[in-house]
């Protein structure tokens, strides 16, 4: 998931995460804004055992653990976590997300699909023979490949190889000048068929059937 940054007030700049806000700007700017508390940056002149100047306060106020920072140059920043229970309704919402860019992503490869599909549909008789022949020829010539080479030892003999060859010449004749049919109704089945799988992965569609389900349910 991706999170931009964005102006919330003048001269403040906030961006989300999976874990919480970060705000940055100037100090009075923040507090201006009242989505920062002065109270919540380090008090003005603190320093630790070393001498150096504490800029960095770290706190739990109910139940967000905050950490500011006041930088010797450039804006000063807050850290304001998200509570458990907002926690788990951002990632709730995030895999909402996920979820639905992979139903989007399947919808336009069963769109891209069913175009295909709708496409190759012969729209002749002529076209139906050659979608037929070009099958027909990719699956006679593996056989005849395994029958004449052999497999695991065994092989067809000269004689059965040239009936098989001769047989296969005679089916690709049968489709190539026998009579064909149309039947346009089956023909609408088939492309109602296509349509019909193509609108079960629209999520709309699935978002539809899924809240019917539920009003079902509920009046059972």
């Amino acid at each position: 998931m991706e999170f931009k940054s964005t102006t919330v007030a003048p001269g403040v700049r906030r961006q989300e995460s999976d874990w919480g806000t970060s705000l940055s700007g100037a100090k009075d700017a923040l507090i201006a804004s009242g989505l920062v508390k002065g109270d919540w940056f380090i008090e003005d002149g603190l320093v630790d055992h070393r001498g150096r100047t504490q800029r960095t306060k770290k706190q739990m106020v109910d139940g967000r653990y905050i950490e500011t920072t006041i930088r010797a140059k450039g804006p000063a920043q807050a850290f304001i976590s998200f509570t458990d229970e907002e926690r788990q309704e951002s990632n709730k919402r995030c895999q909402a997300e996920v979820e639905a860019a992979a139903a989007r992503a399947r919808f336009k490869y069963a769109a891209e699909r069913a175009d295909l599909e709708l496409r190759v549909l012969p729209s002749s008789h002529e076209d139906f023979r050659e979608y037929i022949l070009c099958g027909f020829r990719v699956s006679l010539e593996q056989l005849h490949r395994k029958c004449k080479e052999g497999v695991g030892g065994y092989r067809l003999a000269p004689e059965a190889l040239e009936e098989f060859e001769e047989a296969a010449e005679e089916l690709l004749a049968a489709v190539m000048e026998g009579r064909t049919l149309f039947n346009a109704d089956s023909r609408a089945r088939r492309e109602a068929e296509i349509r019909k799988g193509l609108a079960e992965q629209d999520p709309t569609f699935q978002g539809f059937m899924t809240s019917v389900v539920k009003i079902d349910a509920e009046v059972q």
